[in-house]
């Protein structure tokens, strides 16, 4: 009996020394450019990447600073680039969305107040599976950046 309890406890440290360390998904490289003069829509940059074994699928993105924040894509059709709304996005097990220009990118629509270089942002992700993950920068000069 002895040894199937020492085989058991061997057991249970190994399935704990597998699992893995940190958050099952993390922000990076978080960029959110200022607004357009007169526009009061900001444009988001970033990485996500998902720890886990299983898909992640973020739902939505919030910010107290946006009334809404949106993932777009950017794609060509017919050889004009459009943008299109993404209402939820997968990211695979074990693997990295990146957020960039011409590509999927965040727009954040009307902000409460003014959004300029050095003003904080939070970003809210929510995804069912894992809940939510709350992320903070400051907005950045669009000097010297193409979007």
């Amino acid at each position: 009996m002895t040894r199937s309890l020492k085989l058991l406890a061997i057991g249970i440290v190994a399935s704990a020394c597998s699992q893995p360390v940190g958050p099952p998904l993390t922000v990076s490289d978080l960029v959110v450019l200022e607004p357009l003069a007169g526009s009061g829509i900001a444009a988001g940059y970033l990485v996500l990447e998902n720890h886990t074994d299983l898909p992640i699928t973020i739902e939505k993105i919030t910010s107290p600073v946006f009334a809404s924040v949106e993932m777009h894509e950017t794609v060509i059709q017919d050889d004009i680039a459009r943008m299109i709304s993404l209402a939820s996005l997968v990211i695979e097990r074990q693997s990295a969305v990146v957020f960039e220009p011409g590509g999927k990118h965040l727009m954040m629509f009307d902000a409460s107040g003014e959004i300029a270089a050095g003003v904080p942002v939070t970003l809210e992700f929510h995804d069912s599976a894992n809940g939510l993950l709350t992320v903070a920068t400051t907005v950045r000069s669009r000097a010297g950046l193409q979007d």
